[in-house]
């Protein structure tokens, strides 16, 4: 748990220069007006604009593949999770509802997490946002040859006995075909499922009391496998990008 906070930590870490810069404007009726000239009104057919200053060119837009904290910062901007942590780092609904006991989203044993998607949900072309977006987010972090940075934190949801076998052969130095070969199987075994639209299952091979956290990670944000298989490496472009 506390690595993984140790990276929501790091990914947010640029929001604080925002909030100082914020609270050191100064006050008064003049800044009151600038304020609100600046601000469109909400019938305004004036195009809005965010600018946002980052360190550096981000190194991609996938965001099972981001590592680095540019590209988190515009990748946490451009995509939504199954959940969100609220300003007091509460565990909330961002586009599914929050799994508990109670409501049968967190199974007895706890090892079944069941996400059930808010209604309406669609993507920036207009087509719905469908719970298969987040299996094939999952199958994407464990893809062979991929070697996604946080896919270790997610080698907690089952694969039918290959994350194991991966794990061992990682451990006795396993690389070529072979290592691809057990890669393959995790994300064919992957324990992953939509049953229909707005619900996503994910089966676990042991009890984590920190996977709703894992959760809120960029990693397992949804995408548009289409488009991906369409557009090849340019399917996080600019013109392209959902």
């Amino acid at each position: 748990m506390a690595a993984a906070l140790m990276i929501l930590g790091v990914a947010c870490g640029g929001d604080e220069d925002t909030d100082t810069e914020a609270t050191a404007a100064p006050s008064g009726d003049a800044t009151t007006a600038a304020t609100a000239a600046a601000t469109p009104a909400a019938d305004s057919t004036e195009p809005q604009v965010l600018r946002v200053q980052l360190e550096g060119e981000p190194g991609t837009l996938d965001p099972q593949a981001v590592t680095d904290t540019d590209s988190i910062s515009v990748v946490r901007q451009l995509y939504s999770g199954l959940l969100r942590l609220d300003e007091d780092q509460n565990l909330t609904s961002d586009l599914a509802e929050v799994p508990t006991l109670d409501n049968g989203g967190i199974s007895a044993d706890g090892l079944t997490y069941t996400f059930s998607l808010n209604d309406g949900l669609v993507w920036s072309d207009g087509e719905p946002l469908v719970a298969q977006a987040f299996v094939d987010a999952a199958k994407r972090i464990f893809a062979p040859g991929s070697a996604n940075f946080y896919a270790d934190f997610y080698r907690v949801i089952a694969a039918g006995g290959a994350q194991a076998a991966l794990s061992q052969g990682l451990a006795d130095g396993v690389e070529g075909d072979a290592l691809t070969a057990l890669e393959q199987a995790v994300v064919d075994g992957l324990e992953v499922t939509a049953p229909d639209d707005q619900t996503v299952v994910f089966q676990l091979n042991a009890p984590s009391p920190i996977f709703p956290l894992l959760a809120t990670l960029w990693t397992i944000f949804p995408v548009r496998q289409d488009i991906a298989d369409s557009a090849g490496d340019a399917w996080t472009e600019a013109g392209t990008l959902v």
